[in-house]
């Protein structure tokens, strides 16, 4: 079980229905919501593969279109040597170069 600051990634891959065409409609921009799914699995995970999800201080999620459904899940500890860039809104970076 992952104990400390984690960092995650967790994709969400759904059969694309068939009379949606690749070229109509390139990204899955239809329902279920990402931010559902990502607190579904993060919860599921609670006491399985880390003790709590608000452990999680890094986050990328994704959703696709895929031949097969599946959940994708990379979790890793932070170590202390690794650097934790601050996150800024795009505009203050801007603003700043």
């Amino acid at each position: 079980m992952l104990d400390g600051p984690i960092k995650c990634s967790m994709g969400f891959g759904f059969e694309r229905p068939k009379s949606i065409k690749p070229k109509k409609r390139p990204y899955m921009i239809v329902k279920p919501d990402l931010d559902n799914l990502v607190k579904m699995v993060a919860d599921a995970c609670n006491g399985l593969l880390w003790l709590d999800d608000s452990q999680i201080i890094d986050l990328r999620c994704y959703k696709f279109y895929s031949a097969t459904p599946q959940i994708i899940l990379a979790a890793e500890v932070v170590r202390q040597t690794q650097s934790t860039e601050k996150l800024e809104p795009a505009s203050a970076k801007d603003a700043k170069a």
